[in-house]
């Protein structure tokens, strides 16, 4: 049977990615660095749609980040704007839900 969708990462693709994801063997706490990651835990996002400013210790922009704890089950987004403004001190970000309490892995 022949498809036509995407094959499948060949397996030195994947050994290259697991090679990318740091090891994780105790808390994360806030501004924690996890190999090229950083970590922001416990912030307050304001009201839904609103930009908040999240500070990371990467020393670079970042790439993105991963919600890994959203309290109320938001889903945390950046405009084409907000992203415009990222540093390497800063992002800033928003929420689709009020007073949600997130943290997230900054890449």
């Amino acid at each position: 049977m022949t498809s036509t969708g995407a094959q499948p990462p060949k397996q030195n693709d994947l050994r290259r990615l697991q090679s990318t994801v740091p090891v994780i063997t105790g808390p994360i706490t806030n501004q924690a660095r996890i190999g090229t990651w950083g970590a922001a835990t416990n912030i307050l996002t304001p009201a839904a749609g609103t930009a908040f400013t999240v500070s990371h210790p990467l020393g670079r922009t970042p790439n993105g980040w991963l919600t890994f704890y959203s309290a109320l089950g938001g889903v945390v987004y950046a405009t084409a704007a907000d992203r415009l403004g990222w540093t390497t001190t800063t992002l800033t970000l928003r929420s689709t839900v009020s007073a949600d309490t997130v943290s997230l892995l900054i890449i």
